[in-house]
């Protein structure tokens, strides 16, 4: 049989007209079910599309195709951050992963889609990590620069948590007076509530802080004097989570260090990456796994920004060393 070559195939469209009320639906469903923060997380991606879409919508005639959305795809890699920064390939890949579970969404467990077009939505290639992790002398300059800020106590308290915990800054933000135990060497744990999963439900862990956390976290609750509530507060309670993202950047442009930390989840790698130089071992991916609220080593391994210092510490030949 003699098949031919059609090159004025039709591809499928849909009519988005509705597209913007399916998208404040769908947040409105995971905010039924999910932590505000991270919803407030997928609103912020996903205003790209609808932004790009609002103006792109009216010359298409609220038609969308497969094609429309590569172009915006592209659109994601020249438009820019509230900041005026480009945005990085991480956030493009996270946006199009919002839009993706959006459109699957609408489709598989609403029925407001007659056709799945999630698959429509490209997926970006997985760049190569050119960021490195702060060293210790780094972390430590960091440290230092919260001297600086307007509520020093309040900034090294915060910042030594990030650093020495690993935890996230929703989590940090979550944190409770009353959940706090420090011992008399001033180590001690802390409750926060981090992301749901289907091996954490509740989101709720137990997190430890060493000597050096509560050597400046004690400081900051006797200035304090408070016996509960939420232990990072502004004038108007507990502070938001970009004040928490805020302390953080501020402290590594007074430290020079714009460079390396761009934000907490940089603190979280660096504890990551220097945890596992420091102990190695499955008994301590276990415990590692534990204090951050990773379900598996490879979410870890994500993490985890090793260099050529570390495979010189642990790379031997089969003959020993001399």
């Amino acid at each position: 049989m003699l098949h031919t070559i059609n090159l004025d195939h039709s591809a499928d469209t849909l009519d988005a007209s509705d597209l913007p009320a399916v998208i404040r639906l769908w947040l409105d469903d995971c905010r039924s079910r999910l932590p505000a923060y991270t919803v407030a997380g997928y609103a912020d991606k996903i205003a790209y599309f609808s932004l790009w879409w609002a103006d792109v919508a009216p010359w298409r005639q609220n038609e969308l195709s497969r094609s429309d959305l590569h172009a915006f795809a592209r659109w994601l890699a020249t438009t820019t951050t509230s900041r005026r920064k480009p945005l990085s390939l991480n956030t493009r890949r996270d946006v199009l992963r919002r839009l993706r579970q959006c459109l699957r969404w609408a489709f598989a467990e609403r029925s407001y889609l007659s056709l799945d077009v999630s698959a429509w939505v490209p997926k970006l290639p997985a760049g190569k990590r050119s960021r490195r992790v702060a060293t210790v002398d780094e972390l430590r300059r960091l440290l230092a620069a919260a001297d600086l800020a307007a509520d020093p106590l309040r900034d090294r308290a915060a910042l030594a948590l990030l650093i020495q915990t690993g935890m996230r800054r929703a989590e940090l933000r979550s944190v409770l007076v009353e959940t706090i135990v420090m011992a008399a060497d001033w180590s001690g744990t802390l409750h926060v509530v981090g992301k749901r999963t289907s091996a954490n439900p509740t989101g709720e862990r137990i997190v430890a802080f060493d000597v050096l956390a509560g050597s400046h976290l004690a400081p900051y609750l006797d200035a304090q004097g408070w016996a509960a509530g939420p232990l990072l507060r502004g004038a108007g309670g507990v502070v938001s989570l970009k004040t928490v993202e805020r302390i953080v950047t501020r402290a590594a442009k007074l430290a020079g260090l714009e460079d390396v930390i761009d934000g907490c989840h940089d603190l979280r790698r660096a504890f990551i990456t220097h945890f596992r130089r420091n102990f190695r071992g499955a008994g301590y991916d276990h415990l590692l796994r534990w204090q951050v609220g990773h379900a598996t080593d490879a979410v870890s391994d994500i993490y985890d920004l090793p260099d050529v210092t570390d495979l010189v510490d642990v790379i031997r030949g089969p003959l020993g060393v001399l």
